[in-house]
């Protein structure tokens, strides 16, 4: 084949040598002198027939050019990932598409092969990305776009993320081309996640009928279907309040639907990720679940749950995997001055992150690691305590209390330099990542009584961004002997706590000790669970 494309090319080349050559002769008598020559009517006749041949002629070559251009990037030699199998690329496009949803539209047009693979994968298109331009309001190539993916999906189970990020577009998504795109999504919604920066909400008290929008997507699905709802708004805290809905304290973001209706739809939920915008505590929402994360935004003012009703909620969902909590928990139940509410079991628990927020209390923590009684599976522990001046040594009796009654295997705190002390209550650890500890202590502080030999031993202890004395990081890798030490940032001191020792003393002396020590020069990676624990 590629021997008769080798002499069909010779043939051409001549051919058009030869075709060149006659035209342009044909121009050079006819343009001698200054005068055009008169060119009898069927020598014009014949010029506009040849020009009309030519231009057939070059329609040709570019068929032939596009040809050509496709083999090349067929060959695998030039483009080797066109050597993967189609299910290969498929998943390396679904990996761009979850970093950047607009990719999967610009990878159906590099070569007719993607394009094929691309349209062939009705779950590539299954990712509904809605963000408005935050500074105008008239988005059909938006609509179009949205439009276009739910087509190609095919009937696929649909991911909806719907945006909005200004007053402006808030007071024009009320509209008919918007809920016609819910009416269209809803039906196949298996996930949503609704990023509310900007929007407008409502006292209970001013309703007027609910966000529209909202309304028709809830409305619009089917039961059964959705299993993952996230919500993002780091500016409030509030609640989605139905027409049943009467006696909201704080904000509230109105639908026009009843609490019947809305816990139909959510009673399939198994996922819940919650910043700002949550359900009523009492929703089917908060049932059945593996994974539930309730989360405080950037000003942590109301963001409070009942005893109570937190308790409930984890006593409708024996089964999660992983928690996420920062909310302050009010109204406990005490007798006799003391707590007397049971611990609830999770027997499946894997994932646990908890955190004090930003400038509050670490009783926080204490107070809801008071309620939980993992089972024996191996427990992924964040906590992460933003300390005050005034929380400088917090309580912690029930943190203590909690590490006892559960096979923690890793461990990531940030900023509790307490945790020291209570690291010999964690005899099955095996990773431990210390964050932002600071200690400008000259003597070993009582914080660091890491003077014994553990039967614990760590695979790996990371330290990043941490200030402490060289001494007590020293101590703690003769207490658990680790066999990697990580450290990034931060520094470390020995007779002056403001000035750092250099990196190649603290690798020797930790080297003594420690036989891998590693001086990264970049954050290690995020590993799972979003952003729990690292690459090791």
């Amino acid at each position: 084949m590629f021997e008769e494309l080798s002499s069909a090319s010779e043939q051409l080349r001549v051919a058009l040598e030869r075709y060149l050559h006659v035209c342009s002769s044909i121009q050079d008598i006819y343009f001698q002198g200054t005068i055009p020559r008169n060119i009898p009517r069927e020598y014009g006749t014949r010029v506009d027939h040849e020009l009309s041949l030519a231009e057939s002629y070059d329609m040709k070559m570019q068929q032939a050019k596009v040809a050509i251009k496709a083999t090349r990037n067929h060959a695998f030699s030039i483009a080797p990932i066109n050597y993967l199998p189609p299910e290969i690329l498929t998943r390396i496009f679904q990996m761009a598409r979850d970093i950047d949803p607009s990719s999967v539209d610009h990878l159906a047009v590099v070569c007719s092969r993607w394009r094929l693979v691309a349209l062939g994968s009705c779950s590539l298109w299954s990712h509904i990305d809605y963000r408005p331009d935050p500074v105008k309001w008239f988005y059909p190539e938006l609509l179009a776009r949205a439009r276009l993916h739910i087509f190609r999906s095919g009937g696929a189970p649909l991911d909806v993320c719907l945006a909005v990020e200004s007053e402006i577009y808030n007071n024009k998504c009320r509209d008919e081309p918007v809920q016609s795109l819910c009416k269209l999504v809803g039906p196949r919604m298996s996930s949503l996640s609704l990023e509310l920066d900007g929007l407008s909400w409502m006292l209970t008290t001013d309703r007027d009928g609910g966000n529209s929008v909202l309304s028709t997507l809830f409305s619009t699905c089917t039961p059964g279907i959705l299993t993952k709802l996230v919500t993002k708004d780091e500016e409030r805290f509030g609640f989605l309040a139905t027409k049943d809905d009467h006696n909201f304290e704080t904000s509230t973001l109105n639908l026009d639907l009843t609490a019947a209706h809305l816990n139909t739809i959510f009673a399939s939920i198994t996922v819940l990720h919650l910043t700002g915008l949550f359900p009523p505590w009492i929703s089917h929402a908060y049932h059945g679940l593996v994974d539930l994360r309730l989360c405080a935004g950037c000003i942590p003012d109301d963001d409070e749950i009942a005893e109570a009703e937190l308790v409930e909620i984890l006593k409708a969902s024996p089964g999660l995997r992983i928690i996420h909590f920062e909310l302050g928990i009010i109204e406990w139940t005490r007798r006799d001055g003391q707590f007397s509410v049971p611990r609830v079991f999770l027997p499946e628990l894997e994932v646990l992150q908890v955190s004090s927020g930003t400038g509050l209390s670490f009783s926080r923590v204490e107070n809801f690691l008071r309620l939980l009684k993992p089972g024996q599976k191996p427990l992924h522990l964040s906590i992460r305590h933003h300390s005050s001046a005034a929380d400088t040594k917090p309580h912690t009796t029930e943190t203590r209390a909690f590490f006892t009654r559960s096979n923690i295997t890793k461990l990531h705190a940030t900023r509790f330099p307490q945790m020291f002390e209570l690291l010999s209550w964690l005899p099955y650890l095996k990773v431990m990542v210390l964050s932002d500890f600071i200690c400008w202590e000259q003597q070993p502080s009582d914080w660091y009584p890491i003077h014994h030999q553990s039967t614990t031993r760590l695979d790996t202890c990371y330290l990043l961004n941490c200030l402490l004395p060289l001494d007590d990081v020293l101590a703690l890798a003769r207490c658990y002997k680790p066999r990697s030490f990580v450290l990034f940032g931060g520094g470390f001191h020995r007779d002056r706590p403001d000035v750092k020792l250099q990196t190649r003393v603290v690798k020797k002396e930790l080297s003594s000790i420690c036989s891998d020590v590693k001086i990264a020069k970049t954050r290690p990676n995020m590993e799972e669970h979003r952003d729990l624990f690292y690459d090791h």
